[in-house]
């Protein structure tokens, strides 16, 4: 018989509050702004850096790079929420602060959240507050 954790049977809302291009530093910013189960707030940000999106989006020298970035705001708020909900489940959202920077490291980890995001609708895509509920139980069998 398992003891589950109270807090974590309720909901945390996620609410997606912004997203930037920042020229200066050479990012692309996703804010967030996350009510823990307890009525916590925490203000969260996952940075881009500009060497893994210009790989991963294929962004060369001549093409217009603040156009193809905002084409794709749905899928950097959904690598966002995906970075946040993995943190959730790891340690209750410790971080308030994710990059996302090596091409290498985390080209598989964006393409296949990439391919949940194409199978969404047009409707699942606009909107921005989540809820979710981690699916651990914390006890003994």
């Amino acid at each position: 018989m398992s003891i589950e954790n109270k807090e974590l049977l309720r909901a945390w809302e996620i609410l997606f509050t912004d997203f930037i291009e920042s020229g200066d530093n050479h990012t692309t910013v996703t804010t967030f702004k996350v009510t823990f189960p307890d009525g916590k707030i925490k203000d969260v940000k996952v940075i881009f850096k500009r060497a893994f999106v210009d790989d991963y989006l294929h962004i060369e020298g001549g093409q217009d790079r603040s156009k193809i970035l905002k084409q794709k705001k749905g899928l950097f708020k959904t690598w966002g929420l995906t970075k946040i909900k993995e943190s959730i489940d790891k340690n209750s959202l410790q971080e308030d602060v994710f990059e996302i920077t090596d091409f290498k490291k985390d080209s598989g980890w964006a393409e296949k959240i990439e391919k949940r995001y194409l199978q969404q609708s047009k409707r699942q895509q606009d909107i921005n507050t989540y809820y979710y509920t981690p699916k651990r139980k914390i006890g003994f069998k």
